[in-house]
């Protein structure tokens, strides 16, 4: 028998599994926290598969590279193999991505400079660096709560303007904010109050009166789906903790069926096993085909969750790693010195 020491990633948590192995077959795995952990486990000693995620250049476009990804896991063994032909790939513009969902162009704001990226439906795109890059005000010029100076936003190949935060939900992009006390929650209301105050038109009849029966039902899905403790959808939110607090502010979120979902700082200020909810809320969120951006100034959470990660430095994007290669020494390097392939000059 043989031993193998593995650290699961199916989540942040990082589980130090022991798996012990006899003739090609795992005989016992130990160390993890929950089921996946065995899963992943046997998985990754059997039969070990990525989704190999990079960028090619391109010629003629309005950008220099675009994302792109195998529609499929692959062998491990073959991953070299694959990043070695992309190397001599390049794209033609006019570029067909058939599974692109957000595509932000030279976006740039009072707050930030010109940013552009692409969003693949169920992707989880982490946002890091050090406080003060510009990756919330991204996210907010995105959303219309910052006006835009330049740049083009596209939604599933469809140009949108996003003037305003409602006008960004009713598009299909929603922003779950960093500060929960001051920009999430609504203080005064329930826990159905918060839920339901971004459903203000759908439960509205056409004389704008509003049906109890449909507040009192998304009220109930969101705490049943997001598990907020609560003894009663009446319950005042402050009085909630922190971690079900955030979890109403998600249930309003996705109780708008958006595509894209952004995350900031998602976990701030919650204990260790609301975390560990989150985490499992957002591999959901992008199985289910959403888009998921996520801003974490957490390392182990961005490297655990994100298909890509994008590095921000002085307002503006200075590198893109795909997770493979996402080491905390790396996302460090990138937000404080940068990287001379990705750095634009200053105007």
């Amino acid at each position: 028998m043989k031993e193998r020491e593995l650290t699961c990633i199916c989540c942040p948590l990082g589980c130090q599994i022991t798996a012990v192995t006899e003739n090609k077959t795992v005989v016992s795995v130990s160390g993890n926290h929950c089921p996946r952990g065995a899963k992943y486990a046997e998985a990754e000693i059997l039969h070990p598969v990525r989704i190999v995620t990079t960028t090619v250049p391109v010629t003629g476009g309005t950008q220099p590279r675009v994302s792109v990804k195998t529609k499929k896991e692959i062998p491990k063994e073959k991953i070299m193999d694959c990043i070695r032909q992309l190397k001599d790939v390049h794209a033609d513009a006019p570029v067909e991505i058939g599974d692109v969902l957000l595509d932000v162009r030279n976006v740039s704001s009072d707050y930030v400079k010109e940013v552009s990226f692409t969003l693949h439906k169920g992707e989880v795109l982490g946002f890091s660096g050090l406080v003060g890059a510009g990756r919330t005000e991204v996210m907010r010029a995105i959303i219309g709560a910052d006006k835009r100076k330049t740049g083009e936003i596209f939604l599933e190949g469809k140009k949108i303007e996003n003037r305003s935060p409602k006008e960004a939900m009713d598009n299909g992009i929603v922003l779950v904010p960093e500060d929960r006390k001051m920009q999430g929650i609504l203080s005064n209301l329930s826990v159905s109050g918060n839920i339901n105050i971004a459903l203000m038109d759908q439960n509205a009849n056409r004389l704008g009166i509003i049906n109890p029966v449909k507040e009192n039902e998304a009220a109930d899905k969101g705490i049943r789906d997001f598990k907020v403790k609560t003894p009663s959808p009446d319950k005042k939110i402050v009085e909630l903790s922190g971690g079900n607090q955030q979890k109403c502010i998600v249930a309003r979120g996705i109780a708008t069926n958006p595509k894209v979902l952004i995350l900031d700082e998602p976990t701030k200020g919650i204990d260790v096993g609301a975390k560990s909810e989150f985490y499992n809320m957002i591999c959901q969120f992008a199985k289910q085909g959403l888009g998921v951006i996520l801003i974490s100034s957490e390392l182990p959470e961005v490297i655990g969750l994100s298909d890509r990660i994008i590095v921000m430095k002085s307002l503006r994007i200075s590198g893109e790693v795909m997770r493979e290669e996402a080491t905390e020494d790396r996302l460090l390097q990138l937000g404080m010195m940068g990287e001379d392939t990705h750095e634009q000059p200053e105007e």
